[in-house]
């Protein structure tokens, strides 16, 4: 009785998602193409889907009031449907690893960065007590070279011309000397700079992406859109017959904006709902 009880609630189900998509023009498989279209894009929505989309919007608004929210909380149950499906989540995961998108700290690669650091800081750490006790004896001996001058010609004998014409370089400036060493030590500085801000790059991402944070950030992005439009805004055919918004700065909206002001005010508002609902269950 009990598998009847299911397989009756499945058809039931199967045929209300059914209906709902006939309802409003769209096909199951241009519902799945858009949504994964969308959640990759941040829904800026492909050319392909343009005349669906059209044919879909057009459907809604002739639907009589009350059964146009109806009609779009029934589409949003069958993309949640799809989004949470192992489907979507493999094609989504496949996405990601095209794209490179992959968590630093689980490859290894904030450990390495940490390593690093340490190796630098002793590095600099062995490089100052070796210049300061590099600075003490050639102070010392320059002391010395004062002192007795007739060194000098001695030294100057035994050393080569490069060595010799180095050390009377340091003799001049050894301050000089000394900002040379620790230049020696500014390039591993400026490769550990752009690794760390690589490496907050790809975590962001990866972050971001992750499927339940890119569901999270997609239903925020519908919820936000959805209270920025301004269904009151006038449009007015220019020379080619083509419609525009008056105010300038609402051609330069978003896709999903201007769905949504093309839907009308009880369908967006219907699809913030849902929205908000989903983002209420998620974890």
């Amino acid at each position: 009785m009990k598998t009847i009880l299911s397989l009756s609630l499945m058809v039931l189900v199967a045929w209300k998602a059914t209906d709902t998509l006939s309802d409003l023009n769209l096909t199951q498989t241009q519902v799945e193409k858009v949504t994964m279209y969308g959640a990759k894009t941040g829904f800026t929505l492909p050319s392909w889907s343009e005349y669906s989309l059209y044919n879909f919007v057009k459907k809604a608004k002739s639907l009589p009031a009350g059964s146009q929210a109806a009609a779009v909380k029934s589409l949003g149950a069958i993309v949640k449907t799809y989004v949470q499906s192992e489907q979507f989540k493999g094609e989504w995961q496949a996405y990601l690893k095209e794209k490179g998108f992959y968590d630093p700290k689980a490859a290894g690669d904030v450990a390495r960065l940490e390593e690093m650091k340490k190796q630098s800081a002793k590095q600099k750490g062995d490089m100052a007590a070796s210049t300061k006790k590099m600075n003490e004896s050639q102070q010392q001996m320059a002391k010395i070279l004062k002192e007795h001058p007739e060194m000098m010609d001695m030294m100057k004998n035994q050393m080569s011309k490069e060595d010799w014409a180095e050390m009377q370089e340091y003799l001049k400036n050894p301050q000089k000397a000394t900002a040379a060493a620790q230049g020696n030590t500014s390039s591993g500085d400026d490769y550990i700079k752009k690794e760390e801000a690589r490496i907050q790059k790809a975590q962001e991402d990866y972050e971001n992406n992750k499927y339940t944070n890119m569901v999270r950030l997609r239903l925020k992005s519908v919820i936000e859109t959805a209270n920025s439009v301004d269904f009151a805004a006038e449009v007015k055919a220019n020379k080619y017959n083509q419609k525009k918004f008056v105010n300038p700065v609402y051609e330069k909206k978003s896709d999903l904006w201007k769905l949504f002001y093309r839907a009308g005010k009880e369908p967006t508002m219907a699809a913030r709902d849902f929205a908000q609902q989903w983002l209420g269950e998620l974890k």
